[in-house]
């Protein structure tokens, strides 16, 4: 078994212009060394996997134009393939620098009232990046759900304000994602190319996702930032719940049974139904108060 690799030194420089104390530069700094040991290799991964799946691509392509098409991409792919993870971390480093500024929320816009004036043609691989992006980031934030939480709490402790939602976390999948996306429009790779980089950069960076969260994590606890936290998922009460019957009450409610419902019968009729009483009779019968007396006849 080969020992993992020494951590990188953490370069401090790219961090001085961050207004915030040198013990949180130190850890941004030592964040991003941590990021880019855990990162480094399957991004260039990424690369070379996207190049396969672009050669198995050309080998089922349905006329020679889009064979030459996807070519021309694989040979793009081979002149970028060397700048994809330095840009990747350095634009994760712009993000780790921005921990401080104020953060803009992510809030669902509504769609503009579409008139004849404002009709555009948008083709389906355009609105299938988005799709895309849209199911990975979601499966990702459900399966990291406890390790995103407990990072977004430390981090509000490093940027001195709230926690980090999930969709603002420097090390969250909607950020990685946001970045994957931007380089791919960067170094102008066809829409299909994007696609198939979105496919397979799930596969090779983000599926070790939970071990940059728990490495994060595990430095930042043993550096002194909320190191006790846990994580505790909120489970809601049942909006139904059963009433439970004390003994007492069982006893109540059975007792008419076990006199033969003579003498504590309940109030189940009407005034007139009952053939032998009245209404208050019946009452005074329930609530167990002695009859009235009744004036003795005179014996004749």
């Amino acid at each position: 078994m080969s020992a993992s690799a020494p951590p990188l030194p953490p370069d401090t420089r790219r961090f001085d212009s961050v207004e915030a104390p040198p013990r949180v530069r130190r850890l941004l700094a030592a964040l991003q060394a941590l990021a880019a040991q855990t990162l480094a290799n399957p991004l260039k991964l990424t690369i070379v996997e996207l190049e396969r799946e672009l050669f198995r691509e050309a080998e089922r392509a349905r006329n020679s134009q889009i064979q030459a098409d996807i070519y021309a991409q694989t040979r793009r792919l081979h002149e970028i393939s060397a700048q994809f993870a330095p840009r990747f971390l350095d634009a994760l480093g712009a993000a780790l620098a921005k921990l401080r500024e104020p953060r803009v929320r992510h809030e669902p816009t509504a769609p503009a009232p579409v008139t004849a004036t404002t009709l555009t043609l948008v083709t389906d691989t355009d609105i299938d990046r988005d799709i895309v992006l849209a199911d990975i980031t979601r499966r990702e934030a459900q399966r990291s759900a406890s390790a995103l939480q407990l990072l977004g709490q430390r981090f509000g402790v490093l940027a001195a304000g709230p926690e980090f939602d999930v969709e603002d976390l420097p090390f969250g999948p909607y950020v990685l994602c946001r970045i994957t996306r931007e380089l791919g429009e960067q170094f102008e790779l066809g829409l299909e190319t994007q696609l198939t980089l979105y496919r397979v950069f799930d596969h090779q960076l983000l599926e070790r996702l939970g071990e940059l969260l728990e490495r994060a994590n595990i430095l930042l606890a043993h550096e002194g930032i909320l190191p006790g936290l846990v994580y505790t998922p909120y489970l809601a009460r049942s909006a139904t719940t059963r009433r439970i019957v004390t003994g007492p009450e069982r006893g109540t409610a059975g007792a008419w049974r076990k006199a033969g419902g003579a003498a504590t019968r309940p109030l189940t009729g009407w005034s007139g139904s009952s053939g032998g009483g009245n209404w208050a009779a019946m009452t005074e019968e329930a609530i167990g108060a002695p009859p009235a007396s009744t004036p003795a006849t005179p014996a004749s």
